[in-house]
């Protein structure tokens, strides 16, 4: 490509205070020559229809990684072998067959035509025995033609202005910078350019998110960016760069796993849960089994049980239960540990996903390019993303 073209950038994980002349001097200064704003996340792990199609997660139908979903469970496969999986489980020897069962759950994805999912299949550390109540929640491309119909993504208005764009980053491409940039140079041209820096993310999660390791992440990015968007700039394009969540220093841990083990009920005939990071979620099979959850999470320090006011408050009451009967999150910068992303060992140093108080859990976006004057639009909502593409990429 040539770089003359207009630029979505997501740099992952881009908390809203990490622009600094210091560690991020282009990008610092292209801060304070156009639009910027600090963004509150949308309370989901999965933001792309907030800021693709400005959508709450109770209108996209789509908020965790994992959905409660047996009918279209990739992993249906398994479930004549649950007896003798529960078995491996108990004696942790799980990691010999995971990479046997994500293969064949990312064919049957395929099979049934779920891409997105397919691309990003894995087992993360859920029990083998319960694999198969559950299912990637985003199954199609988010620039697919009317990914979420009937409302209309970026990618759609796109299409209508007859406008092609590039697709770079989760979840077609996994890499560094440098991958990042290798296939930008070798893609064919297009009028936008979407490009996704994914490792700030997962260094803010293992060294957290004041850590050397993390700055000079940055750096690379800072210059990588400054890279592509210096002839673009002088082209007369525009771009719009931002993350899709800020990043934690974690405080505390809290071992729900040990704390129902101690229960006396059973998974899954009782009830069935998902250990997320910041929050866990619940799905109930009978009424004493709802009573006995509900007052041990009742009695722990360091989170609560979202009730429905909240959930609404939060755009995430659906009207099914795939994203849980119950949920509880956790009221600061803690972490839910062991859980279905992080099995033994040290916890992670870094980590996002938390309800909208929590203070480094912001991002932030920024707008420039010809035509855009400086303005500081103080704190917007993630959905609001949506409206900047349109009006910075869109209207000239």
């Amino acid at each position: 490509m040539d770089g003359h073209h207009d630029f979505i950038i997501m740099i992952d994980a881009l908390r809203h205070d990490y622009l600094t002349p210091e560690v991020t001097p282009y990008l610092y200064n292209l801060k304070l020559q156009g639009v910027h704003a600090t963004v509150t996340e949308t309370y989901a792990f999965q933001t792309r229809p907030a800021f693709f199609a400005g959508l709450e997660p109770d209108e996209s139908q789509i908020c965790t990684l994992y959905e409660y979903n047996v009918q279209d469970s990739p992993f249906a496969f398994l479930r004549p072998f649950e007896p003798f999986l529960s078995v491996i489980d108990s004696l942790s020897l799980d990691k010999y067959l995971r990479g046997v069962i994500r293969r064949m759950a990312k064919r049957q994805a395929k099979k049934l035509g779920h891409h997105a999912a397919a691309d990003v299949m894995g087992t993360e550390q859920i029990p083998l025995s319960l694999l198969s109540f559950f299912a990637l929640s985003e199954k199609v491309y988010t620039d697919d033609n009317d990914a979420f119909a009937p409302h209309v993504t970026f990618f759609d208005l796109l299409r209508e202005k007859r406008k092609s764009w590039a697709w770079i980053g989760y979840p077609r491409h996994f890499g560094s910078s440098e991958s990042i940039l290798s296939a930008y140079y070798e893609a064919e041209p297009a009028d936008v350019v979407y490009l996704h820096f994914s490792e700030l993310d997962w260094i803010g999660h293992r060294f957290g998110p004041d850590s050397k390791e993390r700055r000079e992440a940055l750096l690379k990015i800072d210059q990588a960016v400054k890279s592509l968007l210096v002839p673009s700039l002088k082209a007369g394009k525009r771009a719009v760069i931002f993350g899709d969540h800020g990043m934690v220093n974690v405080e505390y841990e809290l071992d729900l796993k040990k704390i129902l083990k101690k229960l006396p009920l059973r998974t899954p005939d009782d009830y069935l849960s998902f250990l997320d990071s910041t929050q866990a979620r619940f799905w109930f099979f009978t009424p004493e089994a709802e009573q006995t959850v509900r007052a041990a999470l009742m009695a722990l320090d360091g989170g609560h049980i979202l009730e429905d006011s909240e959930r609404k408050k939060l755009h995430v009451d659906f009207k099914h239960r795939r994203y849980g009967d119950l949920v509880f999150a956790l009221d600061g910068p803690g972490i839910i540990h062991p859980s279905y992303f992080s099995k033994g060992g040290p916890a992670p140093k870094g980590m996002h996903g938390y309800l909208p108080h929590i203070e480094d859990n912001k991002t932030q976006v920024l707008a420039v390019g010809e035509g855009i004057e400086s303005q500081e639009r103080g704190l917007i909502e993630m959905v609001q993303i949506y409206e900047l593409l349109k009006e910075s990429l869109l209207t000239r």
